[in-house]
């Protein structure tokens, strides 16, 4: 069959447009998708605001599955009572869920943790530094703390906030005779009216899912860089909360001021 120039050439670019454009071909990046936690603690009648990154948050549907423990709406979370369930969050065909444990007014609630690898993690008591000393760190209530098998005088933790720095210098002191462990995740309060009030995460903050193990008769000490975690820090008396683990899970705390 011959081809008039003009044909000819009508084809060639038809074939060329057809290997250069692709209409499933797209210049745009694909959008993480997450949940700013995926694990969130809280006491009885106080709230969390969960948000999905990288979506529209009009076009998220929200459901708990247990309204008795706690409820949501618009990623607000509310807790009733205590006990577990799980938050989800719906976004074209696909499910995020958020683990929501709500414990009792004064820490009376154990919760299971899902462990990962063991990594030790133990500090050289040597080269262990303490506590900046200018404020004396609180040592936790043993009524803050649940049916943990330890005194306070076995287990216990100090907080120090580091002025200037917009940090926290936390230090958990094993005198048990047994290891112990702990994750990385902490919870902080701001005392206020009355009453502790629960400080919310910034969107950005983030936490690694590893165990840490203290060994017996060691220290263990964290710094932790508040401004991660937190969009700003008050003047005011905190608490510092810890879920600490041996034969059961129980949670401790201790105090601190930020001047």
């Amino acid at each position: 069959m011959k081809l008039r120039k003009g044909s000819f050439l009508v084809l060639i670019f038809s074939m060329f447009m057809s290997v250069v454009y692709c209409p499933g071909m797209s210049k745009t990046k694909s959008r993480k998708i997450a949940l700013n936690k995926k694990k969130v603690s809280l006491r009885n009648k106080q709230k969390y605001s969960l948000k999905l990154k990288g979506v529209k948050s009009r076009k998220v549907k929200w459901s708990s599955s247990d309204k008795k423990v706690a409820t949501v709406k618009k990623g607000v979370v509310n807790a009733k009572k205590v006990g577990k369930c799980v938050v989800t969050a719906k976004y074209a065909k696909k499910k995020y869920k958020c683990i929501i444990n709500v414990v009792k007014s004064k820490g009376n609630d154990t919760k299971p943790q899902t462990q990962t690898k063991d990594v030790d993690y133990t500090a050289n008591p040597s080269q262990t530094p303490a506590p900046p000393v200018n404020e004396p760190a609180v040592v936790p209530n043993p009524s803050d703390r649940n049916d943990f098998n330890f005194s306070a005088s076995e287990v216990s933790m100090e907080a120090q906030h580091i002025s200037g720095e917009n940090a926290l210098l936390l230090k958990i002191s094993n005198k048990s005779d047994t290891d112990i462990s702990a994750d990385e995740y902490f919870m902080l309060e701001f005392y206020e009216g009355g009453q502790w009030i629960s400080v919310d995460f910034k969107d950005s903050a983030w936490f690694v899912d590893i165990l840490l193990v203290i060994k017996k008769g060691t220290d263990y000490t964290q710094r932790i860089d508040l401004g991660k975690y937190f969009t700003s820090m008050r003047v005011g008396k905190y608490r510092i909360s810890k879920q600490i683990g041996a034969a059961n899970y129980g949670i401790i705390r201790t105090e601190f001021i930020v001047n």
